[in-house]
């Protein structure tokens, strides 16, 4: 069911399936693992992309035990950077409690996820979590 939610581009609902698969079954699931996360971190990244942060969010959310039963880091490091961006816009509405929460927590995701020095994704993740101190450090001023 997960994959076939998948390959109808209904990613949060394949999220769901693969979860409640792991849950009764984890062998079951362990040999999709990798094929799913992909997909959901492919499906987040143009959801982020394309501004739609909430969406990227939920999705995230729903698949993150899945990725942490696999051993996968990159769902953590797009949530990070999802609640991240949701603080940020937060911030630019002038909502800075809100935004200073939800910045709080895409920090503490980003320093949460496991990376090798000299790994690209480390870099990266030192960008992100980078952007995100600078947001936190501008909401809580403005606050």
């Amino acid at each position: 069911m997960a994959i076939a939610y998948a390959d109808a581009g209904k990613f949060a609902r394949s999220a769901e399936a693969a979860v409640r698969v792991l849950g009764m079954a984890p062998a079951d699931i362990a040999e999709h693992c990798e094929n799913l996360i992909q997909r959901f971190s492919a499906a987040a990244t143009d959801l982020l992309n394309g501004g739609k942060v909430q969406d990227a969010y939920d999705l995230l959310n729903r698949a993150l035990p899945l990725a942490q039963a696999c051993d996968n880091t990159s769902i953590i490091m797009l949530l990070g950077i999802a609640q991240a961006r949701i603080g940020t816009a937060l911030r630019q509405q002038q909502s800075y409690r809100d935004a200073v929460a939800w910045l709080e927590a895409g920090v503490a995701t980003l320093r949460n996820v496991p990376t090798s020095p000299g790994d690209l994704a480390a870099s990266q993740l030192n960008t992100q979590l980078g952007e995100a101190l600078r947001e936190l450090k501008r909401a809580r001023e403005q606050r």
